[in-house]
């Protein structure tokens, strides 16, 4: 065990110099996988596990440079996860120790700082910059060409880039880089923060003139809209005995309100997350852009109201039918355009900054308020069937909401991943 945490610790310092090593992360693993790597510069790879001995030999003849990874990433004291890396770590170094061009291995990227890491073992650092500690290696998986060529011109060790981008876009660079570290691309200029490069503005001002359209185009709606606020008694005669067709500008208002959740939940992770913790989420299969947050938070709130509505439907009476249950569902929902209007101006750098956690504790209260609100305008045409709509409804559904504040404590394993995207900076 010494002797190899030895070994990784003299590869750690020997790779000390002016500029930083390229390579690539390789998952070959056949002898013709490796004759092929042969052929494309590449003078150092970055493997997760042990590889056959015939590819090892192939590799050997052709004196390229190996780097095992446990795996591991984001590591914190408190989690098992800490021992198993450290053991991962030793096997991988047994398995390699014979190898002639070994380099060491890589026992986790970006551990927390809470993690003390044994001496003689290193570490890894995705693409948060050069202003880091050296590592043995360092990670890209997004595409900056200014960040990168700063991390070749001022790190240690070895960089290593996706074996994606060899067929991508930028694959004449990655060669470049592999051939010569030293090659400086030609940089684009680039975007100055704040420049109005964020869609959630532009989103929401899409939502808000279509339910501006919705408004003016339909008179019933906009005769309804006064009364659900000034007399909501009578509104709600008026859904029920169906007096308002309203089930046209309820389907319209069902997918704006889906945007303005899309939106919340997009703006909401931008807000809260940075670029380091949002690609993070994204090597666990969670959306790590702007439009894959909107699109999750649009699809849980169709699904969501819609299941609402049906809940209400089959509760009751069946004097009420599925258009009314969703009405009465979806309506609650108009508190939320201020909301977000908040969240998405506060968010964006603007003085109003404190608003924001205002914001994202008032959007799920108007949210999960819908349901009762409903329940209780539908409650007084259950008749003689009140307490059974009652059970059915009332006290499942808070059993329900606690149930999901206990599942979604960040102290709990099952939102571990967010906690700790949180802390990344």
């Amino acid at each position: 065990m010494i002797r190899r945490a030895a070994c990784i610790w003299i590869v750690l310092m020997a790779t000390t110099g002016a500029w930083a090593q390229t390579g690539l992360v390789w998952s070959g693993r056949s002898v013709k996988d490796a004759a092929v790597l042969g052929t494309t510069g590449v003078r150092e790879i970055l493997v997760e596990a042990p590889l056959p001995a015939a590819v090892l030999d192939t590799l050997a003849q052709l004196g390229i440079g190996i780097t095992a990874h446990t795996g591991y990433r984001y590591v914190r004291m408190a989690d098992s996860s800490a021992a198993e890396a450290l053991s991962t770590a030793e096997a991988l170094a047994g398995a390699y120790a014979a190898y002639p061009w070994f380099r060491g291995v890589v026992a986790a990227t970006d551990p927390s700082p809470d993690w003390a890491v044994p001496a003689g073992v290193v570490v890894a650092r995705t693409h948060r910059g050069a202003e880091q500690a050296p590592a043995l290696a360092t990670l890209f998986h997004t595409w900056d060409t200014a960040r990168i060529a700063d991390t070749l011109a001022a790190a240690s060790g070895t960089v290593f880039f996706p074996e994606a981008w060899l067929r991508g876009p930028h694959a004449e660079t990655v060669h470049a880089w592999l051939r010569d570290p030293a090659f400086l691309p030609v940089v684009p200029a680039a975007i100055p923060v704040g420049s109005g490069t964020r869609p959630g503005p532009i989103v929401l001002l899409v939502v808000v003139a279509l339910w501006l359209a919705l408004y003016r185009g339909m008179p019933l709606y906009r005769k309804m809209t006064g009364r659900y606020v000034g007399t909501h008694t009578f509104f709600v005669a008026d859904v029920m005995q169906r007096r308002a067709r309203l089930a046209p500008s309820t389907a319209v208002l069902w997918l704006l309100f889906a945007g303005l959740s899309g939106i919340m939940a997009a703006e909401t992770v931008h807000w809260a997350l940075t670029d380091h913790g949002r690609a993070y989420l994204g090597t666990l299969g969670w959306p790590s852009g702007w439009y894959g947050w909107f699109l999750l938070g649009a699809g849980v709130s169709l699904a969501w109201d819609l299941a609402m509505a049906l809940w209400l439907f089959a509760a009751g009476t069946r004097k009420a039918l599925v258009d009314q249950a969703l009405t009465l569902v979806v309506w609650p929902r108009h508190f939320q355009f201020p909301i977000v209007v908040v969240l998405v101006v506060a968010g964006g750098g603007s003085p109003l900054g404190l608003l924001v956690p205002l914001a994202l504790v008032a959007f799920p209260l108007t949210w999960t308020a819908a349901f009762p609100l409903a329940m209780a305008d539908m409650a007084g045409y259950a008749g003689p069937h009140l307490w059974r709509f009652r059970l059915l409804t009332l006290l499942p559904y808070f059993a329900l909401t606690l149930a999901v504040l206990i599942g979604t404590d960040f102290g709990g394993p099952a939102f571990e991943p967010l906690r700790l995207a949180l802390t990344l900076r």
